[in-house]
């Protein structure tokens, strides 16, 4: 939503003002943060280098509205958010134009996405729809952008936890004395 872009935006400017970083940032989100996230990177409101997000929701309609977990919560914070209409049932009535952009599988900007993104997903993921990503994905690359998608056919919603573990990865794979266990 428009609070969780300006949130994150402000908390990039207070990091700003306050610790010396370079200013361009990568981005990443996870499950729920995949909309946050992507709503973020299309604000342009901070320069973004790239994104990441390990099973992104994307679509408001298809994902947060007709498919909503946790006793759909997300689908009443939709609905309260953006203030829908109710039925005669009291049931939130989906209304895309109250979104005013903050649907990423709806949002023209998305078709040609302003950074290299990578979303990583399973197949088999019983919470967020695996084929929406794979839409999103092809239509950036259909338009010339950077886009790819590491799929896993089993994992469920924790694409990190899947494979075997890698012997030598490149990078710092120590913390705090312990040995992190890679996974692809």
């Amino acid at each position: 939503s428009p609070i969780a872009v300006r949130c994150y935006v402000k908390a990039y400017h207070y990091c700003m003002e306050n610790f010396n970083l370079k200013p361009e940032v990568f981005v990443h989100g996870g499950s729920m943060g995949g909309i946050s996230s992507t709503n973020l990177v299309l604000s342009g409101l901070i320069p973004v280098i790239a994104h990441s997000a390990y099973c992104p929701v994307l679509d408001t309609y298809n994902q947060i509205f007709l498919h909503p977990w946790c006793d759909g919560l997300p689908k009443y914070a939709l609905g309260k958010i953006y203030k829908f209409d109710k039925d005669e049932s009291g049931e939130y009535i989906y209304d895309e134009n109250k979104l005013a952009g903050f649907n990423p599988s709806r949002n023209k900007k998305a078709e040609t996405y302003p950074v290299p993104v990578k979303f990583w997903h399973c197949i088999d993921d019983p919470a967020v729809s695996y084929d929406i990503t794979q839409k999103f994905v092809n239509k950036i690359r259909e338009n010339g952008a950077i886009a790819y998608l590491r799929t896993f056919s089993y994992g469920g919603h924790e694409p990190q936890l899947v494979g075997k573990f890698i012997n030598n990865p490149c990078g710092v794979d120590f913390f705090q004395g312990t040995k992190l266990q890679i996974t692809p």
